[in-house]
């Protein structure tokens, strides 16, 4: 028997002929190796192609439930929490199925209770002391205001409710800005306010903090009326309601401190026949002749003028303020020119002169110490005196 055969290559198949004479036929069919590895590099390929479509659907499964359930209720909670910027403090509500959300919200909302009820605790606290302070506080994160009873009552603002309305607030807040344009003493943070007739005196303070301003403040009306009285009766003449010694040199230095650069000028004065009319008609007419004096010095303007009585007889002034020396001259002038003209009645057929000396020093030309100025104004006025008598 003879075996004949050969090889023939399609493609990638091998065929290999084998002819077994006289009539056998044999084939035999070879895949190369490459082949097989490309077959399951397209089967892990398509795996993958199918890991991935799964991966997708599942993301977007989550996407939607965290959407749906978890980003929606953090979204709405947030859009709450914002709204407070607008004063709206009282809760967050909001319907999630998400158990951590609804921890997150209850520990929100006891942060509010919190944040009304500290306020609303150390109010309390303060009204049941019976100490008069008002207290008013403005958070600016959250644009929300409190203020207790004691403050509404001190600046007048109107509210029935236990808690004030936002108008009620919002006028507080107004006339808190109102009374800071009326210092009275600003080092000592007393303000004036005015209810029709009636004057109210304040002591205000403003603390500032990170997110808040906290406005505290007492009326100290009774208070201050009594120091004001005090004070009268300690720097004002009771007979010509002019300044006294002490109350015209604490005036002094306080109008020299402010106004050093400018031009004054102390003037002395010392009434002439008093002890005349004393002794002729008696003390009581010698204190109205006081006065007369007095009201000549009034006529003066009192924005540029300090008047005091510092003796029986005895006035000084500070004229102060003028731009020139020639402007202060002219003052001093116009107040020669008073004396000697006025008449004061004493009966109905009897009249005086009303007659004084004056000399006066000017500042700052001739020095800047006051008191050296007032001596020696009050040694030309001596002067003067003399030379006045001697003219008769």
């Amino acid at each position: 028997m003879r075996k004949k055969g050969f090889h023939l290559l399609l493609g990638v198949l091998s065929f290999f002929l084998l002819f077994i004479l006289p009539i056998h036929l044999a084939i035999r069919i070879s895949l190369p190796p490459s082949h097989a590895l490309r077959s399951v590099l397209a089967d892990l390929l398509c795996l993958l192609g199918y890991l991935i479509l799964l991966a997708l659907a599942v993301t977007l499964l989550a996407v939607f439930y965290m959407n749906k359930r978890l980003v929606r209720g953090l979204e709405e909670i947030i859009s709450q929490l914002s709204s407070m910027e607008e004063g709206n403090l009282e809760s967050v509500h909001v319907h999630t199925e998400v158990p951590e959300l609804e921890v997150l919200q209850r520990y929100l909302n006891k942060m509010l209770i919190n944040m009304r009820g500290s306020f609303h605790r150390f109010s309390t606290v303060i009204e049941r002391s019976q100490i008069p302070i008002g207290i008013y506080e403005y958070n600016t994160f959250y644009h929300q205001a409190f203020a207790n009873r004691i403050i509404l009552e001190i600046l007048k603002v109107d509210s029935t409710r236990k808690e004030p309305s936002q108008a009620c607030l919002e006028q507080v807040a107004q006339r808190i800005e109102e009374l800071k344009k009326h210092p009275m003493k600003r080092e000592e943070h007393i303000y004036q306010m005015t209810e029709g007739e009636r004057v109210i005196w304040v002591r205000m303070e403003e603390l500032t903090y990170e997110q808040s301003r906290l406005v505290w403040m007492m009326d100290i009306s009774q208070w201050w009326g009594q120091m004001e009285t005090l004070k009268t009766q300690r720097d004002v003449d009771e007979l010509t309601q002019l300044y006294n010694r002490r109350g015209f040199c604490e005036r002094v230095e306080t109008l020299l401190a402010q106004e050093e650069a400018k031009w004054g000028s102390f003037v002395v004065i010392d009434a002439d026949g008093l002890k005349q009319v004393n002794d002729n008609y008696g003390h009581h007419q010698g204190d109205q002749y006081l006065k007369e004096i007095t009201g000549i010095l009034k006529e003066l303007d009192q924005e540029h003028t300090v008047c005091a009585r510092v003796g029986g007889d005895e006035f000084t002034l500070f004229l102060h303020g003028y731009q020139s020396r020639e402007e202060v001259e002219e003052a001093i002038g116009a107040l020669q020119r008073k004396r000697d003209i006025r008449m004061m009645r004493i009966d109905a057929g009897t009249e005086v002169s009303v007659r004084f000396s004056l000399g006066y020093t000017l500042y700052p030309v001739e020095g800047r110490e006051y008191q050296v100025l007032i001596r020696r104004a009050d040694e030309r006025m001596y002067q003067e005196k003399r030379e006045r008598k001697k003219g008769g």
